[in-house]
Formats: structure tokens, C-alpha cells, sequence
């Protein structure tokens, strides 16, 4: 279900890909100065970080939720671990199968309530942080991390170690199966009312 409106802010932070202009930039430098890779490399994901945080400060700024949930660019780009995938890409993101965002872009006529639990905001925050029913399953990631997580502190905790960003992810792609078969039951449901 990618209709491909990720921002390229948003996409390039969370594929680890720098902006081609900075790229660009850094090949530049490499051909006109000294400096080595490492300190080249420091200063393309410090300007990246800088123009990161600057974006957050617009009013209408894109990205909200992906600036919200990767916070610390250089952090996220240096992992060793932490393979993405397309369930995951969605939470980061915020964009994909969720109500509120296919309402938005026009692929709901209107009701963006939650597939699970009927809630108002079916939205990647409600879906993986505050759905009653998936309650049990978040009390107990939560237990196995040792912590709560929430939006704010989520990437901080899957980048703490690779179980962790396991952990995470395999929440999510139950949440994600979870959300898949209740549509599909939904869809069964009202073509069963059609005839």
C-alpha cells in the first residue's frame, strides 16, 4: 500500500541516505581541500542534523511525525544494525495503511476511526502506542525492553542494541499482521451485508 508521499526529508533520514546536495558538497571538498573522510563525513551529517532541526522549526513543516520519532541523525545513520522493512518504514514515516493519512490523501472518503479498537485517530501514533487493543502486546515489549516506550524515545531504545531494534520490529510486524487480517475481515463483513 505505498502511494509514495514519504517527504524526501523524511525518506532520506530514515533510508540513512544524505541529501544529494550535501553529498555533492562533501565530494567537493574531497577534491579541494585536505580534510580526510572521517572529518568529511562528521561535517556532512553535522550540516544534515543542522538542516534537520531547522525544517522542525516551520510552521507547516513536512515530516513532523518522522522528526518526531529520529531525532539524532548522526545516531541513526551510524548503526551497525537495524535492517528496514516495509512495516517499519510506515512507523517511521507515519504514512502507509493507517485512516487518518489514506483519508488525507484522498484514499478514505471519510472514516479514519482505528481498524482495531474503533478509536478516533487511526493514525501510526494511536496504532502503536495507544490502541486498547494492543494493549497486551505493548505491556509486554515492554517488559522485555525493561522500559516504557512511547513516540519520543522509541528510536533511542531500538538503537540501545540489536535485540532491542528486534524486539521493535517484530511488535510492529505483528501489529501490522494484527491490522491486515481485521481489514480483511471488515471487508468480508460488509460485502456479506451487500448480499
Amino acid at each position: 500500500m505505498a502511494y509514495r508521499t514519504i517527504g524526501n526529508d523524511a525518506l532520506d533520514v530514515i533510508t540513512g541516505i544524505a541529501p544529494v546536495h550535501l553529498l555533492v558538497r562533501e565530494r567537493m571538498e574531497m577534491q579541494t581541500t585536505r580534510k580526510d573522510r572521517k572529518t568529511l563525513k562528521e561535517e556532512l551529517l553535522d550540516a544534515w542534523q543542522s538542516e534537520w532541526t531547522e525544517l522542525g522549526k516551520q510552521e507547516k513543516a513536512k515530516c513532523k511525525w518522522t522528526r518526531r520519532i529520529i531525532k539524532d541523525i548522526k545516531r541513526w545513520h551510524d548503526r551497525s544494525y537495524g535492517e528496514l522493512n516495509f512495516q517499519l518504514t510506515q512507523l517511521l514515516s507515519g504514512h502507509g495503511g493507517f485512516g487518518r493519512y489514506l483519508y488525507n490523501i484522498g484514499k478514505l472518503s471519510s472514516d479514519d476511526k482505528c481498524l482495531l479498537c474503533g478509536g478516533l485517530q487511526d493514525n501510526a501514533e494511536h496504532t502503536y502506542f495507544a490502541c486498547s487493543k494492543i494493549m497486551e502486546e505493548r505491556v509486554v515489549l515492554e517488559v522485555e525492553l525493561g522500559s516504557t516506550h512511547n513516540q519520543d524515545n522509541l528510536v533511542d531504545i531500538m538503537l540501545e542494541n540489536r535485540e532491542n531494534w528486534k524486539r521493535i520490529n517484530n511488535y510492529v510486524q505483528h501489529i501490522f499482521e494484527k491490522r491486515a487480517k481485521e481489514f480483511e475481515a471488515q471487508k468480508l463483513r460488509e460485502r456479506m451485508i451487500l448480499h
